[in-house]
Parts: C-alpha cells; sequence; structure tokens
C-alpha cells in the first residue's frame, strides 16, 4: 500500500510540472553532416545551455574547427525563436518529432524539421514567390 502511495505521489509531481516546449526540440542536440540541396556536406553543431536555450554553430569542415556562424534558438515568453545573424522566424508548429519555423525578420524563407531516428532528421526550406521552391537537406548525427 506504501508503493501505491509513493508511486501516486510521485505521477503527481511529475504532471505538475510543465513540460517547455523547448523540450521537444532536445533531439536536435549533437554534432551533424549535411548534404543535399547542392551541398556535397555541411556540418552543424547544436548545443543546450543551461538556460534551456540552444546555440548553433555552422561549420566549413568535418573537423569542426572552422566555425562560419552562429544562431540560437530559445524560448522568448511563450514563443520559439530561432535566430542567426540579422534573421529571426518564430516556430509556428511544434510536434515530439517536427517543428516548423516562419519568418519574422530579415527572413523570407519559412523552414520544418522532422526526426527520422536518433541519428537522422531532414530540414526542408520553403521559399516564396517569385522563385518558388522548396529545397530538402538530409542531416546525420556525426559519427
Amino acid at each position: 500500500m506504501k508503493r501505491l502511495a509513493l508511486f501516486a505521489l510521485l505521477l503527481v509531481s511529475c504532471a505538475s510540472k510543465p513540460r517547455s516546449p523547448m523540450q521537444s526540440l532536445a533531439w536536435v542536440a549533437g554534432d551533424w553532416v549535411g548534404s543535399g540541396g547542392g551541398y556535397t556536406a555541411f556540418y552543424e553543431r547544436y548545443t543546450i545551455e543551461k538556460d534551456g536555450s540552444m546555440a548553433m554553430e555552422f561549420f566549413d569542415d568535418a573537423e569542426f574547427t572552422k566555425r562560419n556562424a552562429t544562431g540560437t534558438i530559445r524560448l522568448e515568453g511563450d514563443v520559439i525563436r530561432y535566430r542567426s545573424g540579422r534573421s529571426m522566424w518564430e516556430a509556428s508548429n511544434v510536434k515530439k518529432d517536427e517543428v516548423c519555423f516562419a519568418p519574422k525578420e530579415g527572413a523570407k524563407n519559412s523552414f520544418c524539421w522532422l526526426r527520422h531516428s536518433k541519428d537522422a532528421w531532414r530540414a526542408t526550406l520553403q521559399y516564396p514567390a517569385p522563385r518558388e521552391r522548396s529545397v530538402v537537406y538530409e542531416l546525420k548525427r556525426r559519427p
């Protein structure tokens, strides 16, 4: 009987803690090698910071030593924002294995990330008219 009461107390305490929307993106943390969209390979790193935000680094080399750009993904109020350079996107759809971002400042394209497995995901970028097009990138976890 004591075990059942302890289990019920544990369930109540876990249920009372709201899950941060940023936790839905934890699967993207790590080092990734991408290809597609005219690239034979590109390199990205996503790191979860102490404050729950995510730091992004983009590299020119497979050794992840020549960084060429950075960005952040963070919860601001109740909105997840992706910032890189002077551009900002806001999450418009967050699910367990998928997130989509819509342009808000300095950007025109939207994009969605879809996780296939713990070691693979796809980024699909959608560009508006007049040169309307989609570009698909496949990312695999760095060995």
